[in-house]
């Protein structure tokens, strides 16, 4: 099956079927009829990356039962090449890995850390930090509020298992966006959502933040996440779904103060 394009063309070498076959008990293949004409081939299992390994051919071969067709007649070849090229599509991909269990279950344990699981690059910590704040500024616009906010990305140094991330008042008009990476600054911040949850929340449950993936946590006047560091935890759809949790948490906090 080729790798890089979704077609067998004419200039494919295939072998012969009486060059590994003396008997054959059915031609398979629905009596044959999907040994030719335009169709999509699907072999049995995925590539290394979960991908399907489909590929479109109108040329004429047999297959053995292992390996699946889609047929269709002469009307149906360009729906057949684009069916072709969909399934081979990181569309196809993520609905597969989304709807099928046994899919994700790995093969072994070298391949359990999928590329969502590695460490994420500066570039894409610096992304989510910007994400975030356009998300929130874009929350303040609509809900007629005003100010400015600082956004900073604390990272544990170069190896350091967790991030946090502080959102707080700015006292300007201006929005801030900043990563720093510092294991002393880290830290520090810790230490202040420690120092503010002092008279809030026993051992326990302050011990208990670092066991729940992407925390949020109210202390005194600014927002924090504790993340690990992992990158879907500081992809920009993350900074997105951060921003719609501290928005709602906000308009919970005012509707409670303005009903009770």
């Amino acid at each position: 099956m080729p790798r890089d394009y979704p077609v067998i063309a004419s200039d494919v070498q295939l072998d012969q079927v009486k060059d590994h076959f003396y008997i054959v008990a059915s031609p398979g293949g629905k009596n044959a009829r999907l040994y030719h004409g335009p169709r999509v081939i699907l072999p049995d299992g995925l590539t290394e990356e979960y991908g399907i390994r489909a590929a479109y051919t109108h040329e004429a071969f047999a297959f053995t039962s292992s390996i699946g067709a889609i047929g269709g007649g002469p009307d149906d070849e360009a729906l057949l090449k684009f069916l072709a090229a969909y399934l081979r599509s990181p569309v196809a991909t993520y609905l597969l890995i989304l709807t099928g269990y046994s899919v994700i279950q790995p093969q072994n344990y070298a391949r359990l850390a999928t590329p969502l699981l590695h460490r994420p690059a500066s570039r894409e910590v610096g992304t989510y930090v910007k994400v975030l704040a356009r998300a929130l500024e874009t929350h303040r616009r609509h809900s007629g509020g005003h100010g400015g906010l600082n956004v900073d990305a604390v990272v544990d140094g170069n190896g350091g298992f967790f991030g946090a991330v502080r959102i707080s008042l700015s006292g300007e008009n201006n929005d801030r966006a900043t990563l720093v990476r510092s294991e002393e600054a880290f830290h520090a911040l810790l230490m202040d959502v420690e120092a503010a949850f002092e008279s809030q929340l026993d051992r326990t449950e302050r011990d208990a933040l670092f066991k729940i993936p992407n925390a949020m946590v109210v202390a005194g006047d600014a927002f924090y996440f504790l993340k690990p560091m992992r990158r879907r935890f500081w992809l920009a759809r993350a900074a997105l779904a951060d921003a719609d949790l501290i928005a709602r948490t906000v308009q919970a906090a005012a509707w409670k103060k303005l009903t009770s």
